[in-house]
């Protein structure tokens, strides 16, 4: 599969938004949660590779990819902690497992929520 230039899509065959609109790639993101097991996804669109996020992993399990983007180089390693998430000054990364996580706590019998 072929990468392109606006996000990480080695894990997944979705395409990634034509533009850079919050909108567009709100629906990138959901799409990506309900259609794929891809754990972090860094989105290059907004991304200047500052590379804080690799530098935050605790488990070391992103590095840059061939174009200097970070990407998620070893997904065993991934324990979806969130840091990357949080560090990130431009919003480019998004842990989608942190994601799929609250969604099953918040429709789970024990959350009250029905």
């Amino acid at each position: 599969m072929e990468q392109t230039d606006t996000a990480d899509v080695t894990q997944s065959s979705i395409e990634p938004p034509k533009n850079d609109t919050p909108g567009e790639v709100t629906k990138y993101l959901r799409r990506m949660l309900d259609e794929t097991e891809c754990k972090v996804l860094h989105y290059q669109g907004w991304c200047k590779k500052c590379m804080l996020c690799i530098d935050v992993c605790p488990r070391k399990a992103l590095a840059q990819d061939e174009k200097g983007f970070p990407h998620l180089a070893f997904p065993e390693r991934c324990v979806a902690c969130g840091m990357c998430e949080y560090t990130c000054p431009d919003m480019a990364v998004t842990v989608l497992e942190l994601k799929r996580k609250a969604a099953k706590k918040a429709v789970s019998p024990e959350s009250g929520a029905a």
